[in-house]
């Protein structure tokens, strides 16, 4: 028993970002290739090298909808540029939190990604991950 005690510390001491999880913390592996990290209040979109910015909200939007089970009209808002992870040590990432519904699409994909204040709908940001696929497929042959 206190073998198992002392293995259990010595593990979250190894790791101290699982120790710190928040409440309703969940993890997602999105079909773009990107993890999301969070809960209801915040969440991050781990970030990837060379990953095209439609990635990243394809990413928050998929999370939003699968984990925290919001709808197509809510509405994600760009809470942080891109920081130092609570979660993930030595890793970046874009903090997203949802924003309810009503408020208006701020987003333009010529802005250069996300920003802050930008917002989106879940919808909209879920169905850039159909034309980030069919780049990523298009590619995929033309490499072949």
């Amino acid at each position: 028993m206190r073998r198992t005690a002392m293995m259990c510390a010595a593990f979250l001491m190894a790791f101290p970002a699982l120790a710190q999880q928040p409440e309703g913390f969940e993890r997602l592996a999105t079909r773009v290739g990107l993890v999301v990290l969070g809960n209801a209040q915040e969440f991050e979109v781990l970030t990837s090298a060379g990953s095209e910015k439609n990635r990243y909200f394809c990413a928050a939007g998929e999370f939003a909808h699968i984990r925290l089970g919001a709808r197509s009209s809510d509405q994600l808002l760009v809470a942080s540029r891109m920081v130092g992870s609570r979660y993930q040590s030595h890793r970046r990432a874009y903090v997203f939190r949802l924003a309810g519904e009503g408020r208006q699409d701020r987003f333009s994909l010529h802005m250069g990604g996300p920003r802050v204040g930008q917002v989106l709908s879940v919808g909209h940001a879920r169905g850039m991950c159909d034309a980030v696929l069919r780049r990523a497929g298009r590619q995929k042959r033309d490499d072949d």
